[in-house]
């Protein structure tokens, strides 16, 4: 979306940020500095932050970007729910990363589009209560027992 619509679209905090996590602002540059990386996902989540101040702040390109990536989310947990817990109501969704840590936008609109594919049952989102390693311990100790 922000290569889209051009980079001078979006905020100064995100150039910055992006002249200093990859040296530059050039399209091309930004687009090759991802792709070379070991971890492209770890090269993007450097930019949440920034992203989601746009978001906030009613910036298209981040809105689109917090909406979309909101949307597929929430489609996937709901996919997951109908598959493995069809009547439960309600169903507990627990979210885990350091994206929900972040700007409030993230959070907000993926319970907004979580409630609009669970209506007319209801949903209770949260963030996870331990560390996932904790619960694959739990997990693999029942599957022993």
């Amino acid at each position: 979306h922000a290569l889209d619509t051009g980079l001078e679209n979006t905020s100064e905090t995100l150039r910055k940020e992006l002249e200093k996590r990859v040296g530059s602002c050039v399209e091309n540059d930004v687009v090759g500095a991802v792709h070379r990386s070991a971890s492209p996902a770890a090269v993007l989540a450097r930019f949440a932050t920034p992203l989601g101040k746009d978001a906030a702040n009613g910036l298209t390109y981040a809105v689109a970007i917090v909406e979309e990536g909101s949307r597929l989310l929430a489609a996937q947990a709901a996919a997951h729910v109908m598959r493995y817990a069809p009547d439960a109501d309600p169903v507990h969704i627990a979210l885990a990363g350091g994206l929900w840590s972040g700007p409030p936008v993230f959070r907000e609109t993926f319970d907004r589009l979580v409630l609009e594919l669970r209506a007319p049952r209801s949903a209770v989102v949260s963030r996870i209560a331990m560390p996932p390693v904790q619960g694959a311990v739990r997990l693999a100790m029942e599957t022993n027992r």
